[in-house]
Order: C-alpha cells, then structure tokens, then sequence
C-alpha cells in the first residue's frame, strides 16, 4: 500500500510528540491497523524511532520539546569546551539565585550588571581580575586630590590672615588680575615713553645751549 509521503511525515511527527496509536488514528481518519503498518515501515527507516520516541514522551511529561533537548545540548557542549563540568555550573546558577533572592534583585538585572562590569573592564583594557585593584587606585587618587585641596584651602586661608586680608579680597584679587597685568604693562609703557621723551629734551636743550 502506497502511504502518502506528507501522511508519513506528519503520523512520525505525532508519534515522537507522544501521541498513541489511537490518538493519531482519530486525528488522520485512520484505523489502529493502519497507524500500525506506517509506524512499522518507519521503523525500517528510523531503526531507533522506538528509543526517540521513549526521549519524546519523557520531555513532554517534563514539559518538554526536542527543541529544549536541543538547546540543553548546546549549552552543555558549550561548558565542555570551556572545562566547567555541570555540577560546577549548577553551583553557580545556584549562588547567584541565593544572592539575588537575598538582595531583593531580579537574577536577569544582576547578570546585566555582570555584563555591564565585563564591559567596562573591557574599555579599560584591564583584565577583570584587576578591576578591584583599579578602583581602589582610583579612589586613593581622588582622597589624595581631596586632601591637597584642602590644604591649599588652608594655605590660602593663612595667607589671608597674615595679610590681614579676607578669602573674599583674594578671590576678587584673583578675578581682576587680569585687568592688574593690563594696567602694569600699560605703566611700564608710559614710563618708557616718559623716559625717552626726558632724553629728547635733554639732546634738544643740548643743541639749543651750543
């Protein structure tokens, strides 16, 4: 008997999906006999449609597809290649879970902020086992910059006393020093010009008096 090519493919796919005999005679308008002699010439060219079949019905009691099966099986090809065995990764999957429920976050925020920080280290062009290290340099550097700040504070502050001036008098000092320079560049102008005018008139009154 000539079985329909589209028949066989679909009475396969229902049959790994775990339906039974009955099931799939009910959706096809067929009999259980008929039903039978597909899946017994599947089995000539599946040899272990049985055992995939077996797989099908254990996924779908789990809730369950092929496709699932599929993705677990790329990811643990992918722990392999990097050596990290599975128990390893449950531990992780497992301390990350402990520490979000702990710290009242969602696990897919922390694993942003895990990108985030791979990110960074990225930019920085450290690896991220220095990153500690770099932050730490970092926040010495900022509290250093803190402390000469406020010394040169203090500094000032002295200065002014001694001075007997005020931090307001300096600041002004500090906002018109510009206008100082012009007008001392503009005194020495005039005093070279008042000198050479002094010399003319001093050669002038020498040639007047010979």
């Amino acid at each position: 008997m000539y079985i329909p090519h589209t028949l066989k493919s679909k009475i396969l796919a229902q049959w790994l999906s775990g339906l039974s005999r009955d099931e799939i005679a009910l959706a096809n308008g067929l009999s259980q006999g008929h039903v039978s002699a597909i899946l017994k010439e599947l089995r000539t060219e599946v040899p272990d449609l049985d055992l995939m079949r077996e797989l099908a019905v254990k996924l779908k009691k789990e809730n369950l597809t092929i496709l699932d099966l599929s993705h677990a099986l790329r990811i643990h090809n992918r722990l392999n290649k990097l050596d990290i065995s599975l128990e390893l990764a449950e531990s992780i999957f497992e301390k990350i879970h402990i520490h979000c429920f702990v710290k009242r976050i969602e696990v897919k925020d922390f694993l942003d902020l895990v990108i985030k920080h791979l990110e960074l280290v990225e930019s920085l062009g450290i690896p991220i086992l220095e990153l500690e290290n770099y932050v730490n340099e970092r926040v010495n550097y900022i509290v250093q910059l803190d402390r000469q700040y406020k010394q040169m504070i203090e500094q000032r502050n002295i200065l002014a006393t001694a001075y007997n001036t005020t931090v307001l008098d300096l600041e002004e000092f500090q906002r018109l020093r510009p206008t100082y320079e012009k007008l001392r560049y503009a005194e020495e102008e005039i005093m070279k010009k008042d000198k050479m005018i002094a010399d003319l008139k001093r050669q002038l009154d020498e040639v007047n008096n010979k």
